[in-house]
């Protein structure tokens, strides 16, 4: 799909700027213990947080269940793998509980800081 030509690039559709609400958003989380840094949309931040809600979770163990999922799958990144949740999720051809395992995800164990 192309942007339209009347509107241009920044049309209503994909909104340009700093504050615009398709953006990438970077965030450090860690997940079983280990950092990474996603790169999503805002709008997919905003599902992950509805989902993570819905389940009953925190975002952060929403991510390392969808990452211990995307592992089990074979499939190689994060990223597209929460994309593609999220989209199934508005389509409601996925349920929360369904993604994190029905009726909660487990904490990520805690390791224990030295000094």
């Amino acid at each position: 799909m192309t942007a339209s030509r009347r509107n241009g690039p920044s049309g209503p559709l994909c909104p340009s700027g700093p504050g615009a609400e398709f953006g990438p958003v970077k965030r450090s989380v860690r997940i079983d213990g280990r950092g990474t840094t996603l790169r999503l949309e805002r709008m997919f931040w905003d599902m992950l947080d509805v989902i993570a809600a819905e389940a009953g979770v925190t975002p952060a163990q929403l991510l390392a269940a969808l990452s211990r999922r995307r592992a089990a799958l074979g499939a190689p990144n994060l990223a597209s793998c929460c994309r593609v949740v999220c989209l199934k999720f508005c389509q409601g051809k996925l349920r929360a509980a369904d993604i994190i395992g029905g009726g909660g995800a487990p904490p990520a164990p805690r390791r224990r800081r030295s000094g």
